[in-house]
């Protein structure tokens, strides 16, 4: 039977050569389904993260992930706490790969940025190498911060600072959050209940 896309024989629509995304059926993937009691379920793709194990290095680099990684050692080995991850990013500054491709026209290397937007273009990362450098950064200030958090009695960080003066405080207690008093000060609408804006709407 004659291929419904091109009219040729010795192959049909999904291994058509004409077409742009022919595979053959062979190696085009094939969705898994998993019995259970309840019946078959479809295969769910992976989710997508940015964790830095999933990036493979390859030759295509422009970092070699060699230097990340010697970079990324050097910083943590001088032992200097909350330096740690400037210290990083200064090694991969002057790096020689680095400086070979990310420097600007003054010959200055280009710096990562706030939330590294030096380092992407249109919200995506110019490489794959500077997306594992800067989840090594975060990585470092985010083991900063534990410590920071640890030696300081550990808890979680106190966002909403005690500036209300009692009498003008939320009245629920214990809140589901911290089980003690509501932090919040009593809004115009929930004054008549002396609730926040919060738990007023949740009435």
């Amino acid at each position: 039977m004659p291929c419904s896309e091109c009219k040729q024989s010795g192959h049909n629509i999904r291994t058509c050569p004409t077409r742009r995304d022919a595979t053959p059926c062979l190696t085009r993937p094939r969705p898994v389904r998993i019995e259970f009691i309840g019946g078959p379920i479809p295969f769910l793709p992976k989710k997508k993260t940015c964790n830095r194990a999933e990036k493979v290095s390859s030759n295509t680099w422009l970092i070699p992930d060699a230097v990340l990684t010697s970079c990324e050692r050097q910083a943590v080995q001088s032992g200097e706490g909350r330096q740690i991850p400037k210290k990083f990013r200064d090694l991969l500054y002057a790096s020689t790969e680095y400086k070979k491709y990310m420097s600007s026209s003054t010959g200055k290397p280009i710096r990562r940025g706030s939330n590294a937007k030096n380092w992407r273009i249109n919200g995506a990362f110019i490489c794959q190498s500077l997306h594992k450098a800067d989840n090594i950064y975060q990585t470092l200030g985010k083991r900063v911060w534990c410590d920071d958090r640890a030696k300081a009695g550990g808890g979680p960080a106190n966002t909403w600072p005690n500036t209300v003066p009692p009498e003008n405080r939320c009245g629920i207690s214990p809140t589901n959050f911290s089980g003690a008093q509501c932090l919040r000060s009593i809004t115009a609408s929930g004054k008549s209940t002396c609730l926040c804006t919060q738990h007023f709407k949740g009435l």
